[in-house]
């Protein structure tokens, strides 16, 4: 649609949230990650409600307890704003994998899609992101360094770095991706990501449509059985699995 001048007008906001303390996780024997209790949020009501719900939500679960907080999310300005506003102290993290992906794309912009070239510029930043203590100052260096000496950029090529520039600069206090390593903490937003895709696989269905109000019941439903409170809605189900 939008390659024929059109907007989309279908596009339907879910927004989630999961919570866990990080003594939660643990690995199966074949050494994949899960986590053992968590809460969960998703509501299409909007920023309000998602603010509101999110917040009760972390109170449940231990917040007015817990000594440190972290989030992890990817770059958007909103979320960080919600976070400055709800979680003030907390520590916030910039998702690792979406961070990869803007210098890969960066990378493919300038020196060409799939390129040896592309991989031999990106590779050593993407190391030294997760090796180096401030490795975010080492990647925004690589980029000022091609916008100084390239000098057959194209438009769209000079616009890609700045705005990959800018994204740096905002977001390079998130980026202690070492220190998360050292203190076992979780350097993408994996939990959340795989908590999307649990409700997608029950809303997504083939011939389904929703209507706000019956998407928004769904998911509360859904989420209430989630957090383990369905008896709080039927009393007389406590004992059904």
């Amino acid at each position: 649609m939008r390659r024929g001048g059109q907007e989309p007008k279908r596009w339907h906001w879910v927004y989630t949230a999961t919570i866990f303390r990080l003594d939660q996780r643990e690995r199966t024997q074949s050494g994949r990650p899960f986590i053992t209790e968590r809460g969960f949020v998703a509501t299409r009501l909007g920023l309000d409600a998602f603010r509101q719900q999110l917040y009760a939500e972390a109170l449940r679960r231990g917040l007015a307890q817990a000594q440190e907080v972290l989030v992890v999310a990817d770059g958007a300005v909103w979320i960080w704003n919600l976070v400055d506003d709800r979680f003030k102290d907390a520590q916030q993290r910039v998702d690792l994998y979406h961070v990869k992906g803007h210098l890969w794309a960066l990378a493919n912009e300038v020196f060409g899609q799939g390129s040896e070239e592309a991989r031999a510029w990106v590779s050593p930043l993407l190391r030294r992101l997760e090796r180096r203590q401030d490795g975010a100052l080492d990647v925004i260096q690589g980029m000022e360094g091609l916008l100084a000496t390239l000098t057959r950029l194209t438009t769209e090529q000079r616009a890609a770095l700045e705005r990959e520039i800018g994204y740096f600069n905002q977001h390079k206090n998130r980026m202690g991706y070492k220190q998360a390593k050292r203190l076992g903490q979780p350097l993408g937003s994996g939990a959340v990501e795989s908590t999307c895709s649990q409700y997608q696989r029950r809303l997504k269905l083939t011939g389904q449509f929703w209507s706000l109000s019956g998407d928004e019941a769904f998911l509360a439903l859904s989420t209430l059985h989630r957090n383990g409170r369905w008896h709080l809605l039927f009393p007389h189900d406590r004992a059904s699995p």
